[in-house]
C-alpha cells in the first residue's frame, strides 16, 4: 500500500499504530488488507482474517444482510459515512464499530473496493443505551407510580408534564392540562395558594418545598388532601427551568386520621365521665345515708308534733331540703350509672303520647311540639320511671335552648345499621336499635359547649337557673340501659339528640300506677337489721319498734351471725344494707340461708352494687329498698316483703 511517496513497509507500521481498525476490502467484500489493530481487537491472527469473507466471518449474523446492502451503496456512492455495526469477536465477544468509508478506484476509475476505517465504540454504545434504558425506565417509572408527578416552565408556570395519576387525581386527561396554568384549572383562591408557594421555590427562598397538607378541588372526587414536594430545576448556569412537583393523595389518611382522633377523643371523654361518675356514685352511696336518717327523723318529728305547733314548719323545711337532696342524689347516681333500675319491655310510643299532654304543659305556648311515631310497637327493656326522666329532661333542654318560641320534634323509629354505621359507633354492638330523637330549632351549641354538654354540674344557665345535672342524668340513664347518645348542634341551627336503645323482641307491658296513703304499717314479726352507719341503723330500728317489730340490731355481717347464733331460731326477715366493710350484704344473706337464719331478706342501698344487681338491674327474687326512704315507705315495703311470697325475698 503506497502514498505520498512512502514505501509500502513503512506505510502499513504508520497504519498498524492506528487505535482504529483499517481494512480495504474488494467488490465481493473479501478481505484484501487490514492492520494489526484488528489482530487485537478481534482474537484472530491476520494470517486468518486476509482474504475472508468480512460479513459472514466478523459480523452478527443476524446484521449480515443489512449491513452487505449498506456495503453495495458504498461502493455505488461517492462520500464517506459514517455507519455502525456489531463485530463478534474470537472469543464471543460483541464489539460496537462505528465506520467511515471511502470507494477505491483503479487508474481508469473503476471502483477496485472499499477503504474502511473503524472506530471500537462499545463502551460510548454501552453507555448511550444504558442511558436510553434509563430514561424509558423513568419514563415508565413516572407514569406509573402512584403519585401525581407534574412539572411547569419556570417563564410562566404553565405545565409541560403530567403523569397518569396526575390525570387520575383531577380526573381530566393530560391533553387538557398540559399548556394550561394553574388559574386556568382551579379556583382563584387555590391557584393564588399554589402560584405563591411556586415562586418561592424558583427565587430559591424555599429549597425543597414540603406542603404536608394541600387542600385540591378535583374535577372527579371533589376536594382533596395531598402531601406535596416542590423543587426547582436549574439550567447548566443555574437559571430556574423548571417546577418538578410531587404529589400523595393522603385523603383517605387523613379522613382515618380524623376518625382515630375523633375515637380518642370520644374515649377520653367516656374515661373522664367514667372518673367523674365514680366519684359522683361514691359520694352519693354515703350522702344517701346521712339523707335516709334526716329524712326519717324529719318524719318523725312531724308525725309526734302537733298542727299549729311553730316547730313543725321548721321541721317540714328540714324534710324538703333532704327531699331536694335527695332528688340531687339519684340524678348523680343516674349520670354514674350507679343507680337500681327495674327494667322491663315498653313501648316508647306509647311512653311518650302518655307525656304529650304534660309536656306541652313543660314547654308553654311558644313552643310547638310534634310528634311522629313509627308504625307498629317501638319496643325497649328500659327502666320506665327512668326513660320518663330521659324524656322530660331533653324537652326541657330544648325549652331552655328556646326562649322566643320554636318547634320541637319528638320521632321514633328502628335503625339496623351496617358496617359503617357501627365503625362509626364502635361502643355498639351490631343489632337492631330503637330510636328517639328529639330536635328543637333552638340557638343550639358552640363545639366547646357541645364537648361538656353531659357533664355533671356543667350549665350554660344563670346562676341559680340550673344544677347542671339534666343531660348528665339522660347519658347515665342511656348508657346504664345499654344504650347511646348522639348529640348534632351547630350554633344558630338548633340540636338533635338521638337516643339508641337495644331492641326487644318481648312483649311491651302497661305502666304501673298507685299512690302511697301516708299510712304506716304495723307488724310483729322478728327483723335482723344490719347497718354500719349508726346514725341510719338507730333511725330504722326505731321505726321497725314503733311499728311493733322484735328487732335484732348488728353493725356488721360478722356481728349480724353472732347475733343469728346466739338466738337460735330464724328470723323473721333479715333487713340489711349491701355495701358494707368486710362481708357485703349479699354475702351475709346468703350464709343466713345457708344456716337457715333467715326466712327472707330485704336489701337497702342507694348505690348499684355487684352483690344485688347486674349493671344496676336488679336480680329476679331480690326485694329491695332504695336509699333514701321514709319511715312510712319502709312500713310499707316490710308489709308487702313479709306478707308475699318467700320466693320473692331470696337471698
Amino acid at each position: 500500500m503506497t502514498g505520498g511517496g512512502m514505501k509500502p513497509e513503512l506505510g502499513d507500521d504508520i497504519l498498524d499504530l492506528l487505535r482504529a481498525i483499517t481494512l480495504v476490502l474488494d467488490t465481493e467484500g473479501r478481505i484484501v488488507w487490514v492492520n494489526r489493530y484488528m489482530e487485537e481487537l478481534s482474537g484472530y491472527r491476520l494470517e486468518e482474517i486476509r482474504g475472508r469473507d468480512w460479513f459472514s466471518t466478523f459480523l452478527r449474523k443476524d446484521g449480515v444482510e443489512s449491513t452487505r446492502k449498506v456495503f453495495r451503496g458504498s461502493l455505488s456512492g461517492s462520500q464517506a459515512s459514517a455507519k455502525r455495526d456489531v463485530m463478534v469477536a474470537r472469543d464471543g465477544r460483541e464489539l460496537f464499530i462505528e465506520w467511515y468509508d471511502k470507494r477505491l478506484k483503479d487508474r481508469n476509475g473503476a471502483v477496485t473496493g472499499l477503504l474502511a476505517v473503524g472506530y471500537d465504540v462499545t463502551d460510548r454504545f454501552l453507555a448511550e443505551n444504558s442511558l436510553k434504558e434509563s430514561k424509558a425506565l423513568m419514563d415508565t417509572v413516572v407514569e406509573n407510580v402512584p403519585l401525581m408527578i407534574f412539572m411547569k416552565r419556570a417563564e410562566d408556570l404553565k405545565f409541560v408534564l403530567f403523569n397518569r395519576a396526575g390525570e387520575e387525581l383531577l380526573g381530566c386527561g393530560r391533553d387538557s392540562l398540559i399548556g394550561k396554568s394553574d388559574r386556568d384549572l382551579f379556583p382563584v383562591e387555590q391557584a393564588d395558594f399554589f402560584i405563591e408557594r411556586d415562586r418561592k421555590v424558583l427565587d430559591g427562598s424555599a429549597g425543597v418545598l414540603d406542603i404536608p397538607e394541600e387542600p385540591i378541588d378535583t374535577l372527579r372526587d371533589g376536594r382533596r388532601w395531598l402531601h406535596t414536594r416542590k423543587v426547582c430545576i436549574r439550567d447548566s448556569s443555574g437559571r430556574p427551568k423548571y417546577l418538578l412537583g410531587i404529589s400523595e393523595d393522603i385523603t383517605a389518611r387523613k379522613q382515618a386520621e380524623r376518625e382515630r382522633d375523633d375515637m380518642q377523643r370520644r374515649l377520653m371523654e367516656s374515661q373522664k365521665m367514667e372518673s367523674v361518675g365514680r366519684l359522683a356514685g361514691g359520694l352519693a352511696h354515703d350522702f344517701n345515708n346521712l339523707l335516709t336518717s334526716i329524712e326519717g327523723y324529719a318524719g318523725l318529728l312531724m308525725q309526734e308534733l302537733p298542727k299549729g305547733d311553730s316547730k313543725l314548719l321548721d321541721v317540714q323545711e328540714i324534710a324538703a331540703a333532704a327531699g331536694r337532696a335527695s332528688g340531687l342524689t339519684r340524678q348523680l347516681l343516674a349520670f354514674s350509672r350507679r343507680q337500681i333500675l327495674n327494667p322491663q319491655v315498653i313501648d316508647l310510643n306509647v311512653s311518650i303520647g302518655g307525656m304529650t299532654k304534660m309536656l306541652r304543659r313543660l314547654l308553654g305556648e311558644t313552643v310547638k311540639l310534634e310528634t311522629a311515631f313509627m308504625a307498629g310497637q317501638c319496643r325497649v327493656k328500659v327502666d320506665a320511671g327512668q326513660m320518663d326522666q330521659v324524656i322530660v329532661n331533653l324537652v326541657m333542654n330544648a325549652r331552655d335552648a328556646m326562649p322566643k318560641g320554636g318547634s320541637l320534634f319528638l320521632e321514633t323509629g328502628v335503625v339496623s345499621g351496617d358496617d359503617d354505621f357501627f365503625a362509626r359507633h364502635p361502643v355498639m354492638a351490631p343489632g337492631r336499635y330503637a330510636l328517639m330523637t328529639v330536635r328543637d330549632t333552638g340557638c343550639g351549641m358552640s363545639e366547646d359547649v357541645r364537648s361538656r354538654v353531659f357533664e355533671p354540674f356543667f350549665t350554660t344557665k344563670e346562676k341559680g337557673k340550673g344544677t347542671g345535672l339534666g343531660l348528665s342524668m339522660v347519658y347515665g340513664i342511656i348508657k346504664q340501659s345499654g344504650g347511646e347518645v348522639e348529640l348534632e348542634s351547630e350554633p344558630g341551627r338548633g340540636s338533635a339528640f338521638r337516643i339508641y336503645l337495644p331492641w326487644s323482641e318481648g312483649e311491651a307491658v302497661g305502666r304501673e300506677k298507685g299512690a302511697e296513703s301516708g299510712e304506716i304499717l304495723r307488724g310483729s314479726e322478728t327483723v335482723l337489721l344490719v347497718e354500719d352507719e349508726e346514725g341510719l341503723r338507730r333511725f330504722v330500728e326505731r321505726v321497725l319498734r314503733t311499728c311493733g317489730y322484735t328487732v335484732i340490731s348488728a353493725v356488721d355481717g360478722r356481728h349480724a351471725i353472732a347475733e343469728a347464733e346466739r338466738r337460735g331460731a330464724p328470723v323473721d326477715l333479715l333487713l340489711t344494707d349491701v355495701v358494707m366493710p368486710g362481708m357485703s350484704g349479699r354475702e351475709l344473706a346468703q350464709e343466713l340461708a345457708r344456716r337457715k337464719l333467715a326466712r327472707r331478706t330485704l336489701y337497702m342501698s342507694g348505690y348499684a352494687e355487684d352483690a344485688v344487681v347486674d349493671h344496676g338491674v336488679l336480680a329476679p327474687d331480690i326485694a329491695f329498698m332504695y336509699k333514701p326512704f321514709t319511715a312510712q315507705a319502709l312500713s310499707v315495703k316490710l308489709r308487702e316483703v313479709l306478707d308475699g311470697p318467700a320466693g320473692r325475698a331470696e337471698a
